[in-house]
């Protein structure tokens, strides 16, 4: 069988490495062909504050005061070290948005996730529940971990329950994960041994080459910072008259007598588990290690159990299974407890039970999900890929099987099964599907332009770039294909322009997706002359797929941080109803005007006399806008963000370098030569200047932000006529505004303390 483990490998964690290691060595010795999905997961979780939130934040600031005191041990050859051990495993392509996690469809019979806490609701990773894989079938978990005892997230507890539900079979670690998963998915979970537990110790001796030594010590492996522990593992090498050798983890381990001096890999972190005469640890994997090689030991708590999110629960639960609760360090017995034998023939008849019972449910799942039918659609609606409504698939189809609908505010295309043929074009023309032939905006030209018409200048957001090269489109005799504001529908609409005075349609943000992109494709197939074509990153794509590098198209993508639903200007109009009596009649909206300046955001609304206008912090529709919390599905998947497939970005000139400028700037990124040709054609109109691509790299969006937890919440709320676009942002922008406000003040006082105490303590020692 060809099988895909999902899993946690790159943090240089000694358990994380060796439970990849294990599961992968197991499953390959069982003749199957093994990968690791290569995935490096950043950023946190977008999720609702919870409640106490002044106490949460001055936690966390106690939290990080407390890490600093115990900074983690970070050294090159220990990175080495990992690294090298990494690769006794085989990975697959890099993958980083879901559209390289899609590839992987086809190319496996099996999907397993696990171990470890990838499962845990406080580092909650779509990723790690399969949301890119077709075929449930295919699905198993494998001693995934919860670590917690409870999921307080209700939003998360929700989408755990929608990925889980659609695995084929599912297994955990924990009794408590197992329970608690059960419950959530109405089905009975098994519990299973953790991966490093599936290796005997002579074959975690073979695998690892692991050398025995003749000294006899005391390990201890504390990834807590507990100071009353430490008193004890002295008292525990007295009392054995053992010498120490410790595993550093912070810094000030370095200073502790019996510190390990050389840097430790994976395969050193086993060997001195195999050789050591007892241990002494706060690790579930120190302690899987302990039992694998029958070691005696001392396990002690690493977490306070006054933490409501406190982790414990892997610890107890790997000492009941193996009735070795009392091994559990008690103030009042641990004396005792130390000098007594552990009954290892016991725990071994355990262990092999549930190594068998555990290898049993692993194999029998391997074989169910590998017969599981292959799944040979071959249309765009059948794939896990989010869709941006480019339309390229629309226009490519055939037999006129695919339309693009409205779903939830977003075009998207739908097929109709009954005529389709499964031919696969429209597969071959979307931007999220397949290699893309993008270029590294590194490998770009970076200019800065600034028109010197200031009434071009007025009406376009930034620096007039747009305008200047539709402008020059013209009089050379091209068509321009760009988006306008429909007034009368207050929608963005694209259309194809052949006159100087159609130009102004075009100027301006419209901070909406287009809602007809996918009919200017036949337009520009049509055109009779050379056309310059602007779009979204994602909609260049999708068209140039149609059309290629032709010689009578230039591509101009927009630096995009992503597309609102259409339900938020619904909302937003009904509120400027409500509020200031406008009608849905010849409405303009200017999403930038600049009557206060280029880097002060206001958006304007005209109609009949009526005006109103605000600043992007008090309008309803800027703040959702900005909270990134309703862009369509590809936003958040976006391949683009460092990449582009045009031959020229624009966008705003943000960062230092322009900074109080009154009218604007634009970025602009030449791609290629066609690209440089024509910007060549323009400069002359304004200040064109080359600057540092760094300037692009250090202030634009180049990583996708993630998708907030709660996203199908707040898009159902937007689709529902009842709730006020007011009412979205008390429940879902405002809290997250006042949390970061709160961290923002608390941090100020927290920096003028600090300084307080400088100076004071300057003084006294005067």
């Amino acid at each position: 069988m060809k099988i895909a483990i999902t899993t946690w490998f790159h943090y240089q964690n000694y358990g994380t490495a060796l439970q990849v290691y294990a599961l992968s060595t197991f499953l390959n010795n069982q003749g199957n062909d093994v990968d690791v999905v290569n995935y490096i997961p950043d950023g946190q979780v977008v999720s609702l504050p919870q409640e106490k939130m002044i106490v949460n934040y001055l936690e966390k600031i106690k939290k990080k005061i407390v890490s600093r005191k115990n900074s983690v041990i970070e050294l090159s050859d220990k990175s080495d070290k990992f690294n090298d051990f990494l690769t006794n495993i085989r990975f697959t392509n890099r993958c980083s948005c879901i559209s390289d996690f899609e590839m992987l469809n086809g190319k496996y019979d099996v999907f397993i996730v696990g171990s470890d806490q990838i499962w845990s609701p406080l580092s909650y990773d779509v990723r790690y529940f399969f949301d890119y894989i077709n075929n449930p079938g295919k699905l198993i978990s494998y001693a995934p971990s919860i670590g917690v005892n409870s999921i307080q997230d209700k939003y998360i507890e929700k989408n755990m329950k929608k990925y889980i539900s659609r695995f084929n079979k599912i297994s955990c670690r924990e009794k408590v994960g197992a329970e608690m998963i059960g419950k959530l998915v109405e089905r009975d979970i098994e519990e299973v041994v953790d991966p490093t537990l599936l290796l005997s110790a002579s074959e975690w001796k073979q695998e690892l080459k692991l050398k025995q030594t003749e000294k006899q010590y005391l390990l201890v492996y504390f990834l807590g910072t507990n100071k009353k522990y430490w008193e004890k593992v002295y008292e525990v090498s007295k009392i054995l008259n053992l010498s120490l050798k410790i595993i550093p983890v912070y810094e000030k381990d370095k200073m502790r007598a019996g510190v390990i001096d050389e840097s430790i890999g994976p395969r050193e972190f086993v060997e001195y588990f195999y050789n050591a005469s007892f241990v002494c640890t706060d690790s579930f994997h120190g302690t899987a290690f302990s039992l694998i090689f029958n070691k005696k030991m001392l396990v002690f708590e690493r977490f306070s159990n006054k933490e409501k999110e406190n982790q414990n629960s892997r610890i107890y639960n790997i000492l009941s299974k193996f009735n070795l609760k009392n091994r559990l360090y008690n103030e009042s017995t641990y004396q005792h407890e130390i000098m007594e034998e552990i009954n290892y023939q016991c725990v071994n008849e355990i262990l092999t039970k549930e190594r068998k019972k555990s290898e049993n449910y692993l194999l029998n799942a391997i074989e169910a999900a590998g017969g599981s039918e292959i799944d040979k659609d071959n249309s765009v609606d059948r794939r896990n890929t989010p869709c941006c409504g480019c339309g390229a698939c629309q226009y490519v189809c055939p037999v006129q099987a695919i339309k693009m609908d409205n779903s939830c505010g977003f075009k998207k295309a739908s097929v109709n099964r009954k005529i389709c043929l499964n031919c696969g074009k429209c597969v071959n023309v979307c931007p999220f599907i397949g290699r893309q032939e993008s270029k590294k905006i590194c490998d770009g030209k970076l200019l800065s332009y600034k028109d010197n018409d200031r009434a071009v200048l007025l009406r376009s957001s930034s620096g007039g770039i747009a305008y200047r090269i539709a402008y020059q489109g013209i009089i050379s005799g091209c068509y321009i294909v760009g988006c306008k504001f429909n007034k009368e529908q207050l929608k963005a609409e694209t259309i194809l322009i052949k006159d100087k005075e159609s130009i102004n349609e075009l100027q301006g943000s419209k901070y909406l997706q287009s809602s007809n992109f996918n009919q200017i494709i036949k337009k520009v197939q049509d055109a009779d002359k050379n056309i310059i074509l602007f779009g979204t990153p994602c909609q260049i794509a999708g068209i140039k797929k149609i059309f290629g590098d032709k010689k009578d198209i230039i591509y101009v993508d927009l630096i995009c941080h992503g597309v609102p639903s259409q339900s938020v200007m619904s909302k937003y109009f009904e509120y400027l109803k409500r509020k200031y009596g406008f009608v849905k009649k010849n409405t303009d909206i200017l999403f930038r005007d600049k009557k206060y300046g280029w880097e002060k955001r206001y958006i304007s609304v005209f109609q009949e006399g009526k005006i109103y206008s605000e600043e992007k912090k008090k309008d309803p529709f800027y703040r959702l806008f900005e909270s990134g919390f309703c862009y369509s599905n590809a936003c958040y998947e976006c391949r683009w963000r460092d990449k582009s497939n045009a031959d020229i970005r624009i966008g705003d000139y943000w960062g230092g370098r322009f900074k109080g400028d009154a009218s604007g700037v634009n970025m602009v990124v030449v791609m290629s030569q066609k690209g440089a040709m024509l910007i060549d054609e323009i400069k002359d109109y304004g200040q064109c200047e080359n600057q540092n691509i760094m300037d692009y790299l250090s202030n634009q969006q180049t990583e996708n932000v993630h998708k907030p937890v709660f996203y199908d919440s707040i898009i159902s709320d937007l689709e529902n006529e009842s709730i006020s676009i007011e009412e979205i942002i008390s429940k879902y922008v405002l809290p997250i505004e006042k949390q970061i406000a709160t961290e923002r003040t608390l941090r100020k006082v927290k920096n003028k303390v600090q300084s307080l105490n400088i100076l004071s303590r300057g003084i006294r020692n005067e």
